[in-house]
């Protein structure tokens, strides 16, 4: 017995030092730091980031791209974590997309597997913009109705500039090219995960009530604007009776053309008018437009208040026959109020509603 386990006693040991050996090729393949000995996956050793420019202007976007590499500098899989140094100037959505808020400079991190790596950008002001459409007609003159009396005139060059004003949320930027009373305007900012059914603030003003109201400003979308899901952008109310009962919608859906509606709500006549008189009226996105609305209350206890709509200058829409309140309507109340949408749905990059120029006025 003992005599035959020494004579296999060597064959034991050579197949143990060979199952030792192969075990030690097969850990030699990954290279030094490039895997797992219990998994024999590779490790992410550094992460590459890149931008298609280093320098974009306000209100642009650009695609920022991550790779990972292990110690070879072999391309692996994987999904990175994206983040800016500074969002007050620019901000990265899950999928790096970077959004330009304003004008300085950020870096553009991806990070994952504990490595990290980031790339600068510079953000210049906005020089430039697409070219606009025919001028409109100056206030003053064509669709603001003889007899009317001033109620508001507000270029929006700091927050403060009128204290009858409540004001939150809302920001001042500069953009020589706004239209009506550069730089100053007022802006919304809709930041990366910003949760639809309310807006990011609110700039309002109580005012002399009138039956006939005019309305008329100059407004933005960046051209990154994300419809909400139920198709709802306000941009404005005006109030009547002590509620909201008016708004405009830029109504559309993801990256889908923009619609400008009307939107009578809590009055006897609620409903939605889309542009009847140009039915393809559209609001664009990343350029100036221009808004009129021109409201004529009912009189007490008739259904005859009237509500028109131009855009850039343009007669969109107009709707008779409406029964607003049970008495004389009287219009008292502006409120730049930028609801997005209703409830869920999530703005997928930050993007932004400028105001420039809000001129109001009134008869009764």
């Amino acid at each position: 017995m003992n005599r035959r386990l020494s004579t296999m006693s060597p064959i034991a040991f050579g197949l143990c030092v060979l199952l030792a050996c192969s075990d030690k090729a097969a850990s030699d393949l990954t290279g030094p730091g490039q895997g797992d000995p219990t998994d024999g996956q590779p490790s992410v050793a550094a992460v590459r980031v890149t931008l298609p420019a280093s320098s974009i202007t306000v209100g642009q976007t650009t695609q920022a791209t991550a790779t990972l590499l292990d110690a070879n500098n072999n391309v692996l899989p994987g999904s990175v974590t994206w983040s800016s140094s500074n969002t007050a100037n620019a901000t990265v959505d899950n999928n790096g997309l970077v959004f330009a808020v304003n004008s300085g400079s950020a870096t553009i991190t991806a990070s994952a597997a504990g490595k990290s790596a980031g790339a600068a950008l510079e953000i210049a002001a906005a020089t430039s913009t697409p070219p606009p459409p025919p001028p409109p007609p100056p206030q003053g003159s064509g669709n603001e109705p003889s007899g009317m009396s001033l109620l508001v005139d507000r270029p929006f060059n700091s927050l403060s500039e009128e204290s009858s004003w409540l004001t939150d949320g809302l920001s001042i930027a500069q953009d020589a090219s706004a239209p009506k009373s550069p730089s100053g305007v007022i802006r919304a900012t809709y930041r990366t995960g910003f949760i639809g059914g309310s807006g990011p603030g609110y700039a309002e003003k109580p005012h002399n009530g009138s039956r006939v109201l005019y309305i008329s400003y100059w407004a933005k979308l960046s051209s990154n604007w994300w419809g909400h899901l139920t198709g709802v952008n306000k941009q404005f109310y005006e109030w009547a009776d002590g509620k909201p009962m008016f708004f405009l919608d830029a109504h559309g859906v993801g990256t889908g053309s923009l619609t400008p509606e009307v939107v009578l709500q809590g009055t006897l006549s609620d409903a939605t008018f889309s542009p009847n008189l140009v039915p393809s009226a559209r609001i664009p996105r990343g350029q100036w437009y221009r808004v009129e609305i021109l409201l004529t209350g009912n009189t007490s206890g008739n259904a005859n208040g009237v509500v028109d709509w131009w855009v850039d200058g343009v007669h969109v829409g107009s709707k008779s026959g409406l029964r607003y309140t049970s008495g004389t309507t009287s219009w008292n109340e502006f409120a730049f109020r930028p609801v997005w949408g209703g409830l869920t749905d999530v703005v997928p990059a930050t993007m932004t509603l400028d105001l420039d120029q809000l001129y109001v006025s009134g008869k009764n």
